[in-house]
């Protein structure tokens, strides 16, 4: 018994954490990229835009929603075009990351 104790909080305690570290970089995409009117539309047939769903389209590097490639921050904001590009990196560390300790492979 004493060689399994803790191995199930610490199973439960990894995948949790990854996807809270995962869900506060969405929430500050969505806080910076929050105004419609910072952003411009790359297409004629742009969907709606929803600062929520654009940065979890950004975030999830292997799945194309479709939002992140018909809208652009504005150059006015430079800040917000250098988040974008930090904000996609992250999601290509912590995405695999949170997946891989959720399906047990590391963690």
């Amino acid at each position: 018994m004493v060689l399994v104790h803790g191995y199930f909080h610490r199973l439960w305690k990894a995948p949790r954490l990854a996807f809270i570290w995962s869900g506060l970089v969405i929430a500050i995409g969505a806080f910076v990229f929050r105004r419609k009117e910072d952003m411009l539309p790359t297409d004629d047939l742009a969907k709606e835009y929803n600062p929520i769903w654009y940065s979890f389209a950004l975030f999830l590097p292997y799945i194309d929603l479709g939002i992140a490639s018909s809208w652009e921050p504005i150059l006015k904001g430079k800040w917000a075009r250098y988040y974008k590009y930090v904000h996609m990196l992250l999601g290509w560390i912590l995405a695999p990351i949170a997946l891989l300790t959720f399906g047990g492979v590391i963690g």
